[in-house]
């Protein structure tokens, strides 16, 4: 039921196709779709579903997608805003929709009367747990501090009153500050005075939004935490990673082609219909390439991916060659460019025509007037 709701209000405001767009990246992730997905977190640990609850939309990095973007850029990090997941406009958008109606329907649930907790207690637990994979040190403070089975009591019995919902909201809040970085914990410290005078005077009817809002900020807050621990573990192995991505990569796609034999299927397409375009254009020497000319190479190598960037349509995860999927959403981006600095080409070229005749034709005009003035 809680499934189908947030499908709907994802329907209604991202749209059918975000909806089947979505759909299709779980696919692809074996994830199944949220409709007809049973869920799994009913035989699973509280922790791995608590760490499943909001953390597994689609679009999500891969150790080998962090390893690929490490070796092109040693300085490469993860930014606040997509949080590791694969750049990508359609699935920032549908993650955006996604977590607003998560939020929306949560409302919603404490509205109901009685109030439904049950969601709100797995992100608590979600909170928790992201803590505790932070500071595993602090396990036992954090499984004492944030016990989803002692809010469940107070629920079942009545005790649960707004008081309480904030001085859980100040609980974590207050750890995120000891756990955060100098800079962070400002930025946190700011941002949460207003949201804390907002619950100390909320009104009755506004507290269902005014606890979520809360609630989220505290997860977002978390994960701006999760991404600085990133981002600190990947300069820690960035120069490794430049001394052995390759290796590293080669293992990855060794491992994909000897459970799958038949995974490269529409590279060596691709790399077949660019040499026979190339060579019948005269643009690549086929006996340079057997010899192993690095020049000739190299020559192919940027033809076979400009041919990609300047097709009509912009690759996609079914039509890419598997030994570029890491490289999916920058060919997609250059592809745009490419096609929008054409079509701004093309209209200066027009322009640059036609505005001398333009110019021609007013001189014209304004000499005929003067002339009839007179």
């Amino acid at each position: 039921m809680q499934k189908t709701k947030l499908r709907a209000k994802m329907r209604q405001i991202a749209g059918v196709q975000a909806l089947q767009q979505f759909d299709q990246q779980l696919r692809q992730q074996g994830l199944g779709n949220l409709d007809t997905e049973n869920n799994a977190a009913d035989t699973e640990t509280e922790h791995k579903q608590n760490n499943n609850y909001l953390s597994s939309l689609p679009g999500r990095m891969s150790n080998e997608q962090l390893a690929h973007e490490l070796l092109l850029d040693p300085t490469f990090k993860l930014n606040e805003r997509e949080a590791g997941y694969i750049e990508s406009p359609v699935l920032l958008n549908v993650r955006d929709a996604f977590k607003r109606a998560f939020w929306d329907s949560l409302v919603d649930d404490l509205k109901l009367n009685p109030p439904c907790y049950t969601r709100v207690l797995k992100v608590v637990g979600e909170v928790r747990d992201g803590m505790i994979d932070l500071a595993p040190a602090r396990k036992d403070q954090f499984l004492e501090k944030f016990d989803t089975s002692y809010w469940q009591d107070q629920i079942d019995r009545g005790l649960l009153d707004w008081v309480s919902c904030v001085s859980l909201m100040k609980a974590m809040v207050a750890l995120e500050l000891e756990m955060q970085e100098p800079t962070r914990r400002e930025e946190t410290q700011t941002t949460w005075a207003t949201l804390q005078d907002q619950l100390s005077d909320c009104p009755p009817q506004q507290q269902p939004t005014a606890f979520c809002k809360a609630l989220e900020y505290v997860l977002d807050r978390l994960n701006v935490m999760r991404v600085d621990a990133a981002n600190s573990r990947l300069r820690n192995i960035a120069q490794v990673i430049q001394d052995h991505g390759v290796e590293y990569e080669m293992a990855f796609m060794q491992k994909k082609t000897q459970s799958n034999p038949g995974y490269l299927k529409r590279t060596p397409e691709w790399i077949r219909e660019v040499m026979e375009q190339e060579v019948k254009k005269r643009r690549i020497n086929p006996s340079k390439l057997i010899q192993g000319d690095a020049n000739e190479y190299q020559r192919f190598h940027a033809s076979a991916v400009l041919s990609l960037v300047t097709a009509s349509e912009p690759v996609t995860p079914d039509n890419c060659p598997e030994t570029l999927l890491l490289d999916i959403s920058r060919l997609q981006k250059h592809h745009l460019h490419f096609h929008f600095d054409t079509l701004g080409a093309a209209l200066l070229a027009i322009v640059s025509q036609r505005l001398p005749m333009l110019l021609q034709i007013k001189i014209g005009a304004t000499a005929a007037a003067d002339a009839r003035a007179h």
